[in-house]
């Protein structure tokens, strides 16, 4: 009787009370309770009460509340998992309100958000990860290549904070060494193709048509020679999978962006998990000593030792929340000790190859991000930053940047791209305005054409200037300070 109608009964008011005032800071549509408007119960006469004497029990009805708080927020918290920063808040509402030490829901530190998602799942598969998956470098987001599935996975700060949490710290080193073995052995693949004399060939024919070139003013490399080398390894043949050798070394160029993509997130999220851990300590960085501190008060060997591991804990926090922990310099300069030691006069060739890679990027982009709009998409992506990301760390690694730069390609480019798109509106308007025989039986087949060519122009110069905008975002992870 006590328990059923009196107890329950104070119990749903303080609940009612407490989840209003947490939902009514959260969500906007919900408004506050006027007290002066509405009638409010006074709860805190209840608390105040002492302990009751029931025949020979003593009974304390604000243990009994907090009892019985703490079972039902338990129970509900279980059931919602995503709930559980929102239980969170109301247990601090109930402390700093009606002063209830309500206990923690104790729950596994995950989220729905994390799914079947986990770092060390995605370290042990991560050939296929980097080939399935594809990074976009603004968001820090990896998005599944959609294979006709409803639905495509995505990783991002948020999972990969949530599994740092409950695999620890610790798995930063793990996940940076397994990604680096890959890039190393990436790289040897990368280091046999160009050393190839079917490759290397073509790019020293080049290489000797620049050395009495680039000292010019206002050199640019001319579209038709990259055009021809293009074609010149195109011509090699193709696998059984259809894909031509560039195509295979531009996808390799791309896995191994993507591997350095997840290198980047991986640092954002254990930065956002810091920061979580961190968030009630004041200062990180002009924090005390709380051993000296324990010691110096004259306090037990218990609390000593428990302020050395909060001294260790926060140090930690530290080392790992500071943005001087760059792991993709890191990659650079463990990777560059190799290089220096093997025969690197091939691999100094690479950013003749470049122009060619971006052509068969661009051919490839735009014909996947076509299949977006039918009915069987396949392998059809948005994005595809990796490529930009891989292509920066080759330049870097190899210390090439300055003659990439000296080529002026993506200016040569977008003048190009436009020069074409002004030659083909005049040359339109011109057979309009004419009105030449030769052209009025065919009239509306060459419009569509010339429409047609319009429209794969303009598609083309918005890629290679949002190749270009990549490569240059992507190019400041690796400056120097």
């Amino acid at each position: 009787m006590y328990q059923k109608g009196f107890v329950s009964n104070v119990v749903r008011d303080v609940e009612d009370h407490l989840r209003l005032v947490v939902h009514t800071s959260i969500l906007d549509k919900l408004i506050p309770t006027n007290p002066f408007k509405t009638t409010v119960r006074n709860i805190f006469r209840y608390l105040e009460v002492g302990s009751i004497v029931i025949v020979d029990e003593a009974l304390s009805l604000r243990d009994a509340i907090t009892e019985e708080l703490n079972r039902r927020f338990y129970n509900m918290n279980a059931l919602n998992l995503f709930d559980y920063e929102t239980y969170e808040l109301i247990r601090n509402v109930a402390a700093e309100t009606f002063g209830l030490n309500l206990m923690k829901a104790g729950l596994p530190a995950q989220s729905l958000e994390q799914g079947s998602i986990d770092i060390l799942a995605v370290i042990r598969n991560l050939g296929a990860f980097v080939s399935s998956q594809n990074y976009s470098l603004y968001s820090q987001t990896f998005i599944e290549c959609s294979k006709d599935a409803k639905f495509l996975s995505t990783i991002g700060i948020v999972q990969v904070s949530d599994s740092i949490r409950t695999h620890g710290l610790g798995v930063l080193n793990t996940t940076v060494n397994a990604t680096f073995q890959f890039i190393a052995r990436k790289f040897g693949v990368f280091y046999k193709f160009l050393y190839d004399d079917l490759i290397h060939s073509p790019l020293v024919r080049e290489a000797r048509f620049l050395k009495g070139q680039l000292g010019k003013a206002d050199f640019r490399y001319p579209y038709e020679r990259a055009d021809a080398l293009y074609k010149d390894i195109k011509a090699l043949g193709v696998g059984e999978d259809g894909r031509t050798f560039l195509d295979k070394f531009r996808e390799l160029i791309t896995q191994v962006g993507n591997a350095l993509g997840l290198v980047r997130l991986l640092r954002s999220a254990s930065i956002n998990a810091c920061s979580k851990a961190a968030e009630f300590v004041p200062a990180l960085e002009e924090r005390p000593a709380f051993y000296e501190l324990a010691e110096n008060a004259g306090l037990s060997q218990i609390t000593r030792t428990c302020g050395a591991r909060l001294d260790q804990t926060l140090e930690i926090l530290k080392a790992n929340f500071s943005e001087r922990t760059d792991f993709l310099r890191l990659m650079v300069k463990n990777l560059a000790g190799i290089v220096e030691q093997n025969d690197r006069s091939h691999l100094d060739l690479f950013y003749i190859l470049i122009p060619a890679l971006t052509l068969n990027y661009v051919e490839n982009i735009l014909i996947v991000k076509e299949k977006l709009t039918k009915k069987n998409p396949g392998d059809a992506f948005l994005t595809d930053d990796g490529f930009s990301l891989g292509l920066a760390y080759f330049l870097k690694l190899l210390e090439l940047n300055r003659r990439f730069e000296a080529l002026h390609w993506f200016d040569e480019m977008s003048s190009g791209l436009q020069e074409e798109t002004v030659r083909l509106t005049t040359e339109r308007t011109k057979k309009k305005t004419t009105g030449a025989k030769n052209y009025k039986t065919n009239e509306e087949e060459q419009n569509m054409q010339a429409q047609l060519s319009l429209r794969r122009i303009r598609l083309q110069l918005e890629e290679f200037r949002m190749l270009h905008l990549n490569w240059e975002a992507a190019a400041i992870l690796f400056r120097e300070e």
